[in-house]
């Protein structure tokens, strides 16, 4: 069974925002903040449509298999395995910068500390949500995949 175009094309689109360019260094500070909270609103927005196109995938699956069928799933699993690997290597480091951040911005003047360390828990939670989800949906899909009788020996 394929991937629907859907769900590629929403991976496509969070890829392509992982590639646009950080803010600059040159960049006022309230500036940056503005353009890297942009950033995490656009990976939520794809991560729900991620979300919602898989959801839907495997409502597919789930009735295919009811209906009796043995829907492929290899391609579909091999797929999301490498999704998780990229994910992995663009979203981890960045995660864990933020995470050696924090304490940075209490020393920041107050003005500008609060939004900032809001700012660092939304990125915190964004990638914290982009790793832990394209887990769960290659987790979920391998259990489809078994139920299936086409889980890898």
């Amino acid at each position: 069974m394929e991937m629907p175009a859907e769900l590629l094309e929403a991976f496509d689109r969070l890829h392509h925002e992982e590639q646009a360019e950080e803010p600059s260094q040159d960049v006022p500070y309230a500036k940056s903040l503005e353009q890297r909270n942009r950033k995490m609103e656009a990976f939520s927005r794809s991560w729900n449509e991620i979300e919602k196109a898989a959801a839907s995938f495997a409502d597919a699956v789930k009735a295919e298999l009811e209906a009796g069928a043995r829907p492929d799933l290899a391609a579909a699993v091999l797929f999301l395995e490498d999704q998780e690997r990229r994910f992995r290597v663009a979203f981890s480091p960045k995660l864990q910068v933020e995470q050696q951040m924090q304490r940075a911005f209490f020393s920041l003047p107050h003005a500008v500390r609060g939004r900032a360390v809001a700012s660092n828990r939304r990125q915190i939670a964004t990638y914290t949500r982009l790793l832990e989800g394209i887990r769960d949906l290659r987790l979920r899909l391998t259990e489809l995949q078994a139920l299936a009788g086409d889980a890898p020996a």
